[in-house]
Order: structure tokens, then C-alpha cells, then sequence
């Protein structure tokens, strides 16, 4: 049995507090050192370089000062906890990997002559002016704030703190409040008497008085919590978490709560320094880290002495199982077992002692197990054993999180604080065993960039077998991205690696893209025509077009034109192109169409060149029907003169169809007989011709008598559809009743929606249908009095 953790625990008002040792760590001696510490690492400054430990101790890199210039101070951000931020005079530089080194330089604005001061979060203040600035890391560049203007002034670096959302200032006269989104500065309070303040994530506002050692409390609305009045001036003022306020005094860190109460935690050896964290505060003593942390409520519930609550309850079931397993299970009855499971699990997952865990957890499944399966999700337990064997895993490896801190990153934040640390083999594992598939593609994308920048002394083939072969083995050949890892090769001059990582892309985009970059234009055409995507291939020869010379670029259409025709196809309607592509590839058959499609006007003048270019090609069975048709296209050029010169109209530039609609149109039937004849139109192509042709000229007595001179070949249904498109309803009416192929119900039904009554007489008197005539009678308007007189006359005759 492992012993009770509340023990150790100490209580204010009606919360518990404890603090946890989470490993060793001896810290240098030197008074004037400068530090950064994150939520896993810690930067010390050195005369030569700025070392970074794990809390392990373990040196993790070194970063040459030389590098930096001038180094004002240096931190870690606060959001992601592994980006080094060195602050210069006007400069930040971010250090995003260590190994190799990547560092991003933003400048102060152009306008800005003061100096960098101090900086809290990503808030900095300049030196002279005291102006407010704000470093927004995501595009990278500074933002103004507020411009002082001499409104306030702030003496040392301790009279100002801020969080995400405001900025408190302790000018040398007023408390000032400013709010980081709407820019606005307001006062917080008229007489300033305070020399530090301490502002919380939440925002509560500490504010100290050295001089009376006087701590209030403050929401940020202006209202006082609580008071405190020191007996020692404090070491340093922090928030532990965001609920409670914490003073150091050499080897003792005290919690101040409501009406002069606090608890002491003492340490063995002095405090080098203190850090806030989302849930407590983490203790740097010279020899070792501590973590003081609030007690959550089911785990007071649970170890409380004399606590009757259900996790409680279960827990002592599970110690006098082994003996008494009959009184185990009559413990039982006495809670709610489901809570006391649930509160036992959310136990387990924020201890840190693995003995606990294993206790809480076995006490957990023991409750679970005498539960139905509708009365609690087992998943729950299985997802908190991962949890913990996770946590336990990180910890063990340096990471000391506790399950909230772990929920509030998140699984993958951490992964990649591993990976800037160089342990690409653990969080494999890791992500294997918690089967993060996704998550492990990006361990292999990482490791395989950082061993292209770190192994200049490998030759390319080597080293992209080396990584091609780790790939292959892991079956994520597909996954990770080839193009991604030309453009690492690219980047360090490594053009025999990027060529080879760019060609086993399986994404056809991405792998053209690459070789663009590595300008082999050549064999990024290849690959495009390999897709045989006619979209893609003509967007890649266009980016091409762009990029290379006129002549490369023409080099590279001979090459490809045997193969594909889509971007002739996309420049069809640029002759000069096509003629200079058609004679350098031998395309005579094509150039001689490209030059008859844009000399069509007056192609009389280039025939016998198109002659002499299909001449030039034999034994293509292709050819006979183009030559077919450029006779056929010589005869119409030859007529369409003889018709220019006696008919005074130009011609020349028309199609056979548009030649035959404007004979039409001028009503010259002799040569309307001549030309169908000469070209050899069909009857049915005829017929078409004529009948959109006379609707269009509205000649339709004219469209009659053709369309009844003789039996039409195509029917008459296309007049009446050509007239009802043209929305000649009236004229279309007098075709219906010769539509052989529509149903006799339906000619009835479509006459009367058009108002055909004077065919529905017709077809009625033929038909000598006296009760249809009648009902047509009463259908058809007043005014058509000589339509009515025939209905009645003829009714009368019937």
C-alpha cells in the first residue's frame, strides 16, 4: 500500500495544495546568471554561448553568442514553450530548431529610432519613449500598441507585467490599465503607492507596496479581493496557477488566500527562482524542481482522512479485497459506484507516483467490474490508462507534464518539443504505440529534413539511400513528402539529391513543381505528359512559358508535339504560333490547314502552297480525306467568285451552309438547284437549311409551298419546332396536323394550347365530329366571327 499523498498536503480555506518534487537539478552558483525557462527546457546565458538543458540536466545544444549581436535578454514563448526568443536592441531573433540552426530575424519598425527595453509575454517596451509593442509571432512582425507620448513612465522593469489580453503600468503616479486588442489606456487607480505588480492569465492583478510590505488583490474591474500585509519583504511574487498568489523568503515558498490566511511549503536548500504554469507554480531550488499545484476535489475526496465520499469508499474496498473479498464487495453497496470509478480514474491520471496510480486504477477496475456495461463507458478507463502510461513515458524522458498541462498542449505540441530535442527514435515509438499514424509520418518527415541538413559530409546517392531505405521499410514511402524533401535538398545546395527526392513524388503537381525549381524544365514536361491530364500539361507549359526563353520553350513543344497536342489545341487560334511550330516539327498536313483556316477569306492566293504541303506527304490514308476536302473547299472558293461577280454580294469567307442560307435569302433558286447539286447536300440537310432559313426571313407562304410541294424527308415536325422556337405559334399550327409520328390526342392537346382553332375545324369537319366542333365553338373568341360561321355552317351540314 502506497502511502497517503495527503500527508504532505496543506490546506487553505477549503482547498488543499501540494508540493511535488519532480526531479534533480543542480543550478550554477553565480549571482548575475541569466536564464530562460520554459515548461521543458532551460536556456543559461555562458561567456561563449547559451546552453539548453532538459530538466534532466541534460545539455541539449549549444547556441554561439556570436550569432546574436547584442543579447538584451532572452525567453521562451510563452504559446508554444520551445521557440527561444533573443531580444537585441531593435531585434528579435527566434531560434525554431536548434540542430541545425534556424533563426528568424524581426526587426523593429523602420520608424522606430528608440531601443528594445524589456519584454513580458510577447509585449515589449522600448526604451526611451516606453512605448508598447506587441510581437506578433504568426506573421512575424512587430506591432504598435500604444505610442506613450509622455503619458506615463515606467522606472525598473518590475513596474509593469501584462498577459494575453492587458497591460498594467505603475507610472509614478497613477496605475494604468491597457487593454492589447482595442489599444485603449485606461486608469486603474489615481495615486499609485505600488513598486512591483503580478498579473494572472485570468486577469487578477497583485499589486506590492515595498515600503508598508503591503499585497492587495485586485479583479481587473478594479475590485479588491484581498489584503496581505507581509512580515518579510518576498524574494520574488508570483501566481501559482491563476487562483492564488505566492512570495518566496530564501528556502520557502507561501500561498496567500482570504482574511490573512497562507500556507508554507519549505525547501532543503534556497530558491534559485519560481515560474508560473497554467496549473501551479514550478520551484527551482539550487539542487531540485518542485511543482506546487492545487489539489483537485476527487483527489481530496479520495485521501482525505475519515472521508466518506465514493472514491474514497471504493478505494478501502480494494485494499480488504485480498482478504475480505465478501466485505470488499458488501463496502459497495454503501455509494454510488459509478462516481466513486470515475473520481478514481480522474485520481490516477494527475498523480505522478506510479505506485498511487497503480492503486487508484486497480481500485477503479475493481468498482468497474461490478458496474453493467450501461452503467459505465469502459473506453473511459482504457483512455486514462493510455493517458497515464503516456504521461510516464514523457516524464521518464524529461517531460514533466501534468495531465492538465497535457490536455491544454496537446499530444502533438509535445511530439514536437521531442523532435526539437532530437529524440526522433522515442517519438516513433511513441506514436506506433498510441497509433498516431499521422502523427508518425511527420517523426519520419522531420527526421529525414534534419539528416539532409545535418549530413553535409554524405554523398547525395548515400544519404538518399539511407533515407529511401528507412522510408521503404516503414511502408511510408507514400506518405511523407518527396517534393518537401527536394525542397530541404534544394535549400542546401544538395541539386543531385532534390532531383532524386523530386522524381519519387507520387504527387504529379508537386513532383513537376520541384524539377521547375531544379530548372529541368525538360523532365518536368516528361512527367507532365505522364498524367495525361490535358489541363494539367497545358498549365505546366504555360508556368514554362513564363520561366524559359522563347527558344528553350519552343525546344521543349518539338519534343513534346509527337506525343501530345493539347497545347496546340489551347493556341488554335493563334496562327503565327502554329505556323512556327508546324514547320519546324514537319507538320505539313496540320500547317496546311492552319494556313486555310486563317486565310479562309481569300485562301485563293495560298492554295497551291497547301497544295505543295499535302503533296509532300505520302502514304497517309488520313491525308485522301483532307485533300477530299480541300478540293472540296477549292470548288467553293472558284463558285462563290462566279457568285460575288453576278450577284454583287462578297462571298468569299463563307461555309457551304452560310453560302447556301444568303442564296436563299436573295431568292436565286436557279443557283440554289446548281450549288446543292455541285456540293452534293442531302435532301434532310437541305430541307433543315431551308426551313431555318425562310423563318428567318419570316417568308412563311414560302415555307409552305416548300414544305408541301412534295413529301418532305424530313418530316414536319422539324417546321413546327423551328417555328415554335422562333415563337411563331400561329404559322406553327398548320404543320400539325401532317406530323404523322404525333399521336392524334396529342395534335388536339398542342393545337389548343397554341390556339390552332382554325386546323381544329379542319381535322373536326373531316372527321365530321359535331360534339367537337361544338366544344371548339365555345373555345374560340368573339371576334373571329368568320371562324365561328364556319363551325355553325358546317355543323348544319353534318
Amino acid at each position: 500500500m502506497a502511502p497517503n499523498p495527503s500527508l504532505s498536503w496543506e490546506k487553505l480555506q477549503n482547498v488543499f495544495y501540494r508540493s511535488r518534487k519532480l526531479h534533480n537539478l543542480q543550478w550554477s552558483s553565480k549571482k548575475d546568471l541569466r536564464y530562460a525557462i520554459s515548461r521543458t527546457f532551460i536556456a543559461i546565458e555562458t561567456d561563449k554561448s547559451i546552453q539548453i538543458f532538459n530538466y534532466l540536466g541534460q545539455l541539449l545544444t549549444e547556441i554561439d553568442i556570436k550569432v546574436f549581436d547584442v543579447i538584451t535578454e532572452f525567453h521562451f514563448d510563452e504559446l508554444d514553450q520551445r521557440t527561444l526568443i533573443v531580444v537585441g536592441l531593435q531585434t528579435c531573433k527566434l531560434v525554431k530548431t536548434w540542430a541545425p540552426l534556424e533563426i528568424k530575424t524581426i526587426n523593429l519598425p523602420s520608424k522606430t529610432n528608440d531601443t528594445l527595453w524589456d519584454v513580458k509575454g510577447n509585449v515589449y517596451v522600448t526604451k526611451v519613449s516606453k512605448d508598447v509593442l506587441y510581437l506578433d509571432l504568426e506573421r512575424e512582425k512587430f506591432k504598435f500598441i500604444l505610442k506613450n507620448e509622455a503619458r506615463f513612465n515606467i522606472l525598473t522593469k518590475k513596474h509593469w507585467h501584462c498577459n494575453e489580453n492587458m497591460v498594467i503600468i505603475l507610472d509614478t503616479e497613477s496605475v494604468y490599465q491597457l487593454d492589447i486588442l482595442s489599444r485603449r489606456l485606461t486608469k486603474f487607480q489615481e495615486n499609485n503607492e505600488w513598486h512591483k505588480v503580478a498579473l494572472s492569465k485570468d486577469g487578477f492583478i497583485c499589486l506590492y507596496n515595498a515600503k508598508y510590505n503591503k499585497l492587495d488583490i485586485f479583479r481587473d474591474s478594479g475590485k479588491l479581493l484581498l489584503q496581505h500585509t507581509l512580515d518579510l519583504a518576498p524574494d520574488d511574487i508570483r501566481w501559482c496557477g491563476d487562483d492564488s498568489i505566492a512570495c518566496t523568503f530564501n528556502d520557502t515558498v507561501k500561498l496567500y488566500g482570504p482574511e490573512g490566511e497562507y500556507v508554507s511549503f519549505w525547501y532543503s536548500s534556497n530558491i534559485f527562482c519560481i515560474k508560473t504554469e497554467i496549473d501551479g507554480l514550478k520551484v527551482f531550488t539550487d539542487t531540485e524542481i518542485y511543482l506546487i499545484t492545487k489539489v483537485p476535489r476527487y483527489t481530496a475526496d479520495i485521501y482525505c482522512m475519515g472521508s466518506t465520499e465514493a472514491g474514497s469508499m471504493l478505494l478501502d474496498a480494494w485494499y480488504v479485497l485480498s482478504t475480505h473479498t465478501a466485505r470488499a464487495i458488501d463496502y459497495l453497496k454503501d455509494f454510488d459506484l459509478a462516481k466513486g470509478v470515475n473520481d478514481c480514474i480522474m485520481a490516477a491520471q494527475e498523480e505522478m507516483d506510479t505506485k498511487v496510480q497503480k492503486e487508484l486504477l486497480n481500485a477503479a477496475s475493481f468498482g468497474k467490474s461490478m458496474l453493467s456495461y450501461n452503467e459505465f463507458d469502459s473506453n473511459i478507463f482504457v483512455k486514462a490508462c493510455d493517458n497515464i502510461k503516456l504521461l510516464n513515458i514523457f516524464r521518464d524522458l524529461g517531460f514533466f507534464f501534468t495531465y492538465f498541462e497535457y490536455k491544454a498542449m496537446g499530444f502533438e505540441a509535445i511530439i514536437e518539443m521531442m523532435l526539437l530535442s532530437h529524440k526522433f527514435y522515442e517519438s516513433l515509438k511513441i506514436c506506433t504505440e498510441f497509433k498516431n499514424f499521422e502523427l508518425m509520418i511527420k517523426v519520419v518527415q522531420n527526421w529525414s529534413e534534419t539528416k539532409i541538413k545535418l549530413s553535409q559530409d554524405i554523398d547525395d546517392d548515400d544519404l538518399f539511400g539511407i533515407i529511401n531505405k528507412r522510408l521503404t521499410n516503414m511502408d511510408v514511402q507514400d506518405q511523407v513528402s518527396a517534393a518537401q524533401l527536394s525542397q530541404v535538398s534544394f535549400n542546401e545546395g544538395r541539386f543531385i539529391l532534390a532531383r532524386r527526392f523530386a522524381m519519387i513524388e507520387k504527387s504529379a503537381e508537386m513532383k513537376v513543381l520541384s524539377l521547375i525549381k531544379l530548372d529541368d524544365h525538360l523532365l518536368a514536361t516528361q512527367e507532365s505528359l505522364k498524367s495525361y491530364c490535358p489541363e494539367f500539361i497545358v498549365s505546366v507549359l504555360l508556368l514554362l512559358k513564363n520561366t524559359v526563353t522563347n527558344l528553350q520553350f519552343m525546344k521543349i513543344l518539338v519534343m513534346i508535339l509527337p506525343k501530345n497536342s493539347a497545347y496546340t489545341y489551347f493556341e488554335r487560334n493563334n496562327y503565327e504560333f502554329l505556323f512556327d511550330i508546324y514547320r519546324q516539327t514537319d507538320k505539313y498536313n496540320e500547317l496546311a490547314h492552319a494556313i486555310f483556316s486563317h486565310n479562309r477569306k481569300d485562301v485563293t492566293p495560298f492554295l497551291p502552297q497547301i497544295k505543295d504541303l499535302y503533296s509532300s506527304v505520302i502514304d497517309d490514308t488520313l491525308l485522301k480525306q483532307d485533300t477530299e476536302y480541300l478540293k472540296r473547299n477549292e470548288k467553293l472558293v472558284e463558285f462563290q467568285e462566279e457568285l460575288t461577280h453576278t450577284l454583287g454580294f462578297e462571298f468569299p469567307g463563307l461555309t457551304v451552309v452560310q453560302t447556301l442560307e444568303k442564296l436563299v435569302s436573295m431568292k436565286q433558286d436557279k443557283k440554289i438547284k446548281a450549288f446543292v447539286k455541285m456540293f452534293k447536300i442531302s435532301d434532310k440537310k437541305y430541307y433543315h437549311i431551308m426551313c431555318r432559313t425562310l423563318i428567318k426571313e419570316k417568308r412563311f407562304d414560302n415555307l409552305y409551298e416548300f414544305a408541301t410541294h412534295k413529301k418532305s424527308p424530313i418530316g414536319y415536325q422539324p417546321f413546327f419546332k423551328y417555328l415554335t422556337k422562333a415563337g411563331k405559334h400561329k404559322e406553327s399550327a398548320r404543320y400539325i396536323p401532317m406530323i404523322s409520328e404525333m399521336p392524334y390526342k396529342e395534335k388536339i392537346k398542342t393545337l389548343y394550347e397554341i390556339k390552332g382553332y382554325f386546323e381544329l375545324a379542319q381535322m373536326f369537319t373531316k372527321e365530321k365530329n359535331i360534339l367537337a366542333l361544338k366544344e371548339l365553338y365555345q373555345q374560340v373568341p368573339v371576334n373571329e366571327a368568320q371562324l365561328r360561321s364556319f363551325i355553325t355552317e358546317t355543323i348544319s351540314k353534318i
